[in-house]
């Protein structure tokens, strides 16, 4: 029955790196596991409570059960990012450079939660975190030299522009 519950723990794990919603995985989890349609729902609210506890089981499954699944999670969410940069880049309208933007924001915060949660980063106080995220909520930006670089171009196009 453990055995079991990791390796659904996994599959969910590795479904949320790759953007799958969680009804989804449930839904795909329970047809293989039964026929019958109660039992059926019955998994699927199972599994998902189970997800809305992920911050207890998941550092435990990181760190016990796949050496290489943080690493395969981080490098996941890190695919991610050179796409939504080049969306923001080649975006024709100011929506949908801000859904790269947000989409970049939540994949960075994504990685940083999961660092967190297994230990691999320092939380930030909660004090400093919300001094962090009103003056300089693009402090994780910062640090990417894609970013920088692409932040050096628009510059560069804004002063071409004046």
């Amino acid at each position: 029955m453990k055995k079991k519950l990791m390796e659904r723990r996994e599959e969910l794990l590795r479904a949320a790196v790759k953007r799958v919603p969680i009804k989804t995985v449930a839904e795909e989890m329970s047809k293989a596991e039964t026929e019958d349609p109660a039992e059926r729902t019955r998994i699927q609210l199972a599994i998902q409570k189970d997800w809305s506890r992920r911050s207890v089981w998941m550092p435990n499954l990181v760190k016990i059960n796949d050496p290489t699944i943080l690493a395969e999670t981080v490098a996941g969410l890190r695919e991610i990012l050179p796409c939504a940069w080049g969306e923001y880049a080649s975006g024709d309208s100011s929506s949908s450079k801000i859904a790269a933007l947000r989409l970049a924001k939540e994949t960075y915060h994504d990685i940083i939660d999961l660092l967190q949660s297994v230990g691999a980063v320092q939380k930030i106080p909660t004090e400093i975190a919300g001094t962090v995220a009103m003056v300089g909520a693009s402090m994780p930006f910062e640090a990417d030299p894609t970013i920088i670089a692409l932040s050096k171009k628009l510059l560069a196009e804004d002063k071409k522009g004046e």
